[in-house]
């Protein structure tokens, strides 16, 4: 007799290069669960460092209220320097890290701005994904690919540098094309 386990043949777990556009609370967690299933992601993040909002830049509090001083560099961010979060850090921790321990010196329940980014650093060092996190890329685009086994971004990020065909990664479901840009002087491109 066949048993049903040689009649069907499921291949198991399917896995994927995921593009995550962001490394701020958000696309750090978006990595963790994707990494949890067996996905391979790539987070891209258009400023230096990891944390997204958490990230404060003094040049933010630039004295130009009207925004006209054309040598004003344009910086992204709502973070000021004295900031404090709203919430106590135990109701901010993600379920698998909890925010319950000091990570930059600032003790306190409502806790500044350092303490947060901090947070978020030893949380994508503690589920090994801060090496997922591509920095100074700047997401121009993702658009699907039809009918093209290729699908290499253009930051090489996401393919790994080789073509599925090459990696013996089976081909399935719908492939996108993530065009990116660096962001920074350095136009790191070993993505």
């Amino acid at each position: 007799t066949t048993t049903s386990a040689t009649m069907s043949r499921d291949p198991g777990p399917r896995r994927a290069r995921v593009a995550v556009v962001g490394g701020g609370a958000a696309g750090l967690a978006a990595a963790r669960e994707l990494r949890a299933e067996g996905h391979t992601p790539v987070v891209f993040e258009r400023g230096n460092d990891a944390g997204g909002v958490w990230v404060y830049d003094p040049r933010v509090e630039v004295d130009d209220v009207t925004g006209t001083d054309p040598n004003r560099a344009r910086v992204h961010g709502s973070m000021y320097a004295s900031l404090r979060t709203n919430l106590p850090r135990e109701c901010m921790g993600y379920e698998s890290f909890p925010f319950t321990k000091t990570f930059a010196g600032d003790d306190r329940r409502f806790c500044g701005h350092g303490e947060v980014r901090a947070y978020l650093a030893a949380y994508a060092d503690h589920h090994d994904i801060a090496k997922d996190v591509r920095l100074r890329r700047e997401v121009l685009s993702a658009e699907p690919i039809v009918d093209d086994w290729r699908a290499e971004d253009d930051a090489k990020a996401a393919s790994n540098h080789q073509s599925e065909k090459d990696s013996g990664d089976e081909t399935w479901g719908p492939r996108w094309r993530v065009t990116t840009r660096s962001t920074g002087d350095d136009d790191d491109d070993d993505d």
